[in-house]
């Protein structure tokens, strides 16, 4: 259930109401930049695409049926206008099936210090895009991987390939920088 206030933004941004657009923004600007970068981590692309979410969002504001919360829908605007975003630059997802079955299995389970969420982010940002973007919707934007797949046009064995990937490379370069996993 939508918060009644939210609601009550939502209803007068509908009628064209500016300042109830502007408190929307407001509210949502910091959680859908965040979700941005994870995707988009250049900051001044991630945000335009931001800018342009919402205007998105507003322009299309009348197709927000309460069937889920305003913020899960502007989240997806989100997440497809990031992902436009990067389709400019064309990032590779090569499926490396082949290449996944000759490397050895990670561990599922993390048995050293961990590493501060600035550092794990850092990491993921020099991810090749490609799996950068498959880890991020999956593991950090909590999309069921055949959801992944159907985002960006790939199989589910290159999602599943493609995360595999990310998180190996991740578990490489933190266990490069001391962290022992």
């Amino acid at each position: 259930m939508e918060d009644p206030h939210h609601q009550n933004l939502i209803e007068k941004s509908l009628k064209g109401d500016s300042r109830a657009q502007h408190r929307l923004f407001h509210l949502y600007v910091k959680a859908m930049y965040n979700t941005v970068l994870r995707i988009v981590p250049e900051v001044n692309e991630a945000e335009d695409v931001v800018q342009e979410g919402f205007i998105k969002a507003f322009t299309k504001l009348e197709q927000f049926k309460n069937t889920s919360t305003f913020g899960a829908w502007l989240k997806r605007i989100m997440v497809n206008t990031a992902l436009n975003s990067i389709k400019k630059y064309s990032p590779e997802f090569t499926d490396l099936e082949v290449l996944a079955e000759n490397v050895a299995e990670a561990d599922d389970d993390w048995t050293g210090t961990m590493p501060n969420p600035a550092e794990i982010n850092a990491e993921v940002k020099k991810l090749p895009k490609g799996c950068r973007v498959v880890f991020t919707l999956h593991l950090l934007e909590g999309y069921e991987q055949k959801e992944v797949a159907e985002m960006l046009n790939i199989s589910t064995s290159t999602v599943k390939t493609q995360y595999r990937r990310a998180r190996l490379l991740l578990k490489e370069r933190l266990n490069a920088q001391g962290y022992e996993g």
